[in-house]
């Protein structure tokens, strides 16, 4: 899955409160054993396991759907899992019968629509994403992956719509605010794109693909000591980025040749 679109995570009833996990698969164990047909036990044993055994929570999910199919939290939590699993097929026919019973469950229908892009299923994600922004208008991250899914598919105008309106919704998005400045470089505007990676560097202190943006731009207007230091404060947060240790090796074998 791209690391750059938003997913939902689990649901949960009444286990939230707990606030340990061990203390929720102790508690609704018990009553999975004590109690009969009791789908919100096993949901919520489903969603106490869903961060050390995925197959179980999974298992817990299941049985409780065989309690109560329309359930809409367990078929979302199911999905999620099944996404977790990378199980993507799976995961979608969950999220889509969650959203056939409750078209205005969000969460569903935000990974669902993740799941879609990254199948290369771009027309249905931007259908699912609009229909969010239809409900939610100010929903930052379902405008945030339509920018993505439209930058994908080259529809450039329309990805800084949507980066735009990401940022008036949450000014301190740094990814918007990065993707937006790859635009922007991309169309020549270069003074507005150093905006966006500084704001997002603002934001992100060790956002090192930002550092390397800026001292690219630097590079390019012949400011080599400037750029320098960009890239030397992106290796600083992560020695191993290539790109950046390229880019100063560039800057140092220019200045030496001078």
């Amino acid at each position: 899955m791209s690391c750059i679109i938003i997913f939902s995570t689990l649901a949960w009833k009444t286990f939230h409160q707990l606030g340990y996990w061990k203390n929720g698969i102790a508690l609704f164990e018990n009553a999975v054993g004590v109690t009969e047909n009791n789908y919100l036990a096993h949901n919520n044993l489903g969603t106490a396991y869903g961060s050390v055994d995925l197959d179980r929570a999974i298992y817990h999910y299941k049985e409780a759907l065989k309690i109560k199919p329309d359930d809409v939290m367990t078929l979302y939590n199911l999905g999620t899992a099944l996404l977790k699993k990378k199980n993507y097929d799976e995961a979608v026919l969950h999220f889509t019968k969650a959203l056939n019973i409750n078209p205005k469950k969000i969460n569903a229908r935000m990974n669902l629509a993740n799941v879609l892009f990254s199948q290369g299923n771009y027309n249905e994600a931007v259908f699912h994403y609009n229909e969010i922004i239809k409900i939610y208008p100010e929903n930052a991250d379902a405008h945030y992956n339509l920018a993505h899914v439209m930058s994908t598919q080259g529809k450039y105008d329309k990805a800084v719509s949507h980066y735009k309106k990401t940022l008036i919704i949450n000014p301190q998005y740094s990814k918007a605010h990065y993707n937006l400045g790859n635009i922007l470089i991309n169309e020549g505007k270069i003074k507005e794109a150093f905006t966006h990676f500084a704001e997002a560097i603002k934001i992100k202190s060790d956002y090192v693909q930002a550092y390397n943006k800026i001292g690219l731009i630097l590079l390019q207007q012949g400011k080599f000591k400037k750029a320098g230091v960009f890239f030397s404060k992106a290796l600083q947060f992560d020695p191993g980025f290539s790109k950046a240790r390229t880019n100063l090796d560039i800057v140092q074998n220019t200045t030496l040749s001078k």
